[in-house]
């Protein structure tokens, strides 16, 4: 069985067991923290992948570092992939479950690129004029990019909304040579 196929039934019971318990909002909400967390320390991947670790060891750090009671259903579920020795499968299923869980609750998945931070009242009316064209909630993640010389690039689902200048630039280039 391939491994994405594996990530996404561990993804598929995680939002099924969210959904019976009427808080898969919290899940959610624990997946996305725990993704950034996986994301912002490397150590702790390498670790969770380390054979050289036992499984009480990995559980053990996993419920020091997020043993809060309001993500108790995520740290059970990663001790779960931890104990059937699935640890190569945690950051697949919790990018699963966040693309169920978007796609079940009928809600854009929005990447904000920007050269510079943007100010919390900015990203409220780009979330508002897209929320209105698509007619959708969204989930907004602002990255910056300082490749992009100013303005902004939104991906909207996997589609690129460019207005950047180094997107203006680019489409200027491609119409000049052909």
């Amino acid at each position: 069985m391939s491994s994405g196929r594996v990530a996404t039934r561990y993804a598929k019971g995680l939002l099924k067991h969210g959904n019976q318990k009427g808080n898969s909002p919290e899940i959610f909400a624990s997946v996305q923290f725990m993704i950034r967390i996986l994301d912002e320390v490397k150590m702790l991947r390498e670790f969770i992948d380390n054979p050289a670790f036992s499984t009480d060891e990995k559980c053990n750090k996993i419920k020091e570092l997020v043993g809060d009671q309001k993500h108790t259903d995520i740290v059970n579920f990663i001790q779960l992939l931890l104990k059937k020795h699935r640890e190569e499968y945690l950051y697949n299923s919790l990018h699963i479950f966040r693309n169920l869980y978007l796609r079940e609750n009928n809600i854009l998945d929005v990447v904000i690129e920007s050269v510079n931070e943007l100010d919390d009242n900015v990203v409220s009316r780009i979330e508002a004029y897209i929320s209105s064209q698509f007619g959708k909630k969204c989930e907004i993640k602002v990255e910056v990019n300082p490749a992009l010389i100013a303005g902004i690039v939104i991906l909207v689902d996997g589609k690129v909304i460019d207005y950047s200048v180094k997107g203006q630039l680019e489409g200027f280039r491609k119409k000049l040579v052909g």
